[in-house]
């Protein structure tokens, strides 16, 4: 993802139009649905409301798991 991109997803909602940042997440959902992510017959609404939440409570929960096993075994 480049940085260009990256800025419609996540910017705020005035920062944008909200025809660009629609764009932004039906390219998403397009991909998403290709590596079937989700399923091909949801909106890609779901893209932004579910798919990009449970990515981001895994990716913290991995941070989380690697940061206590460092406490655990003293590294920190």
């Amino acid at each position: 993802m480049t940085n260009k991109k990256k800025r419609y997803y996540l910017a705020p909602f005035g920062t944008h139009t909200k025809e660009k940042k629609c764009q932004a997440w039906i390219e998403i959902a397009d991909f998403a649905k290709s590596v079937c992510l989700i399923p091909r017959d949801k909106e890609w609404t779901l893209a932004g409301d579910v798919l990009w939440q449970n990515i981001k409570k895994a990716t913290m929960a991995k941070r989380d798991y690697h940061q206590n096993s460092e406490r655990r075994n003293g590294k920190l």
